[in-house]
């Protein structure tokens, strides 16, 4: 079996050099920049009406599955029972 190689070769097939890595070759920078603009176009389109992500992720279950328990709703989204409360309220 082949080993495979995980290394992030540019588009031309050559290998960068480690020290000279910009950051738009970097991952973790690019995503960090791709969620700004995320929170920006949500902000815009969703802010006006006082909705924020985590409101949007209840009302996406909830229309999903619209018999589902507030418990339910918690458990998917990883949010504590005390918590779920004023936010389907």
């Amino acid at each position: 079996m082949k080993k495979r190689s995980f290394t992030l070769d540019h588009a031309d097939g050559t290998k960068p050099d480690p020290f000279a890595l910009g950051l738009n070759d970097i991952v973790g920078y690019n995503l960090r920049r791709a969620h700004g603009v995320q929170q920006k176009r949500f902000a815009h389109v969703f802010g006006p009406l006082g909705i924020r992500p985590v409101l949007l992720s209840i009302l996406g279950l909830i229309y999903q599955q619209t018999s589902v328990l507030q418990s339910e709703l918690g458990r998917q989204l990883t949010i504590k029972r005390a918590n779920i409360v004023p936010l389907v309220d």
